[in-house]
């Protein structure tokens, strides 16, 4: 596949995320050449990331750690788009991100007290707390599985506005590494380059997240567990 030619500041295109393009400073949403989208955390890119999420679209979005691929967690058709475009094995469940100040109840069924502690302890930030999932919860994010992964991000970008759920696993095709500006993830995700490098991610280690089941409260995958930043970047 041809790369597309990287845009200047000054000629850059901007997505208005309708159906034709307008010329600006500097693009709000990145389009890589196999279609997906990667927000530079602008107001103007949130607010046209929050669309194409809300119509079922795949976006590319920073957290504090890595990029990730990020589609409504309550939409079927926008959740096997992510696995589509990883080329992720469809029993590998997603982390569902959510907003500050989300109910977990809508998510997981049973809430004990450690795992309230342990939100108001480390909420937001890279922590996944596995619980038992909510019978609305899709098993196409969960893989099948009777267990759901929560996290609520401490980055700023999409969340808040979208107010729902995110399914987003690190923006890269499976078992490669984990991407930590927009560049990365239109390398990483198809043959083409981005048209613009925007931003990165707050820390750039997908290692630094770390999970907990908390029904029987156990690390199941720790940023200290191996090598000089905690273990393996690859998904």
């Amino acid at each position: 596949m041809t790369g597309a030619r990287p845009a200047h500041s000054d000629d850059a295109r901007v997505d208005t995320g309708e159906s034709g393009e307008r010329s600006g400073p500097r693009p709000s949403v990145i389009r890589c050449g196999d279609g997906t989208r990667v927000v530079d955390g602008s107001d103007r890119s949130i607010s046209l990331a929050v669309a194409m999420l809300r119509a079922g679209e795949v976006v590319g979005v920073p957290t504090e750690t890595v990029y990730g691929l990020a589609a409504d967690a309550s939409n079927p058709e926008a959740v096997l788009r992510v696995f589509a475009a990883k080329g992720r094995p469809g029993d590998h469940p997603l982390i569902v991100h959510l907003g500050r100040g989300a109910n977990l109840a809508d998510w997981a069924r049973h809430i004990p007290d450690q795992a309230s502690r342990l939100a108001e302890a480390f909420w937001p930030g890279p922590l996944t707390m596995v619980l038992d999932r909510h019978p609305s919860v899709l098993d196409a994010v969960t893989g099948g599985q009777d267990t759901v992964a929560l996290r609520i991000p401490s980055h700023p970008v999409i969340l808040q506005d979208f107010g729902g759920g995110l399914a987003a696993p690190s923006a890269n095709r499976f078992g490669h590494v984990s991407p930590t500006t927009a560049r990365h993830v239109c390398d990483g995700m198809a043959e083409s380059k981005c048209s613009e490098e925007q931003s990165s991610s707050t820390a750039g280690v997908r290692a630094g997240s770390e999970q907990v089941a908390v029904t029987h409260p156990r690390t199941l995958r720790s940023p200290r567990a191996s090598g000089p930043l905690g273990g393996s970047c690859v998904s």
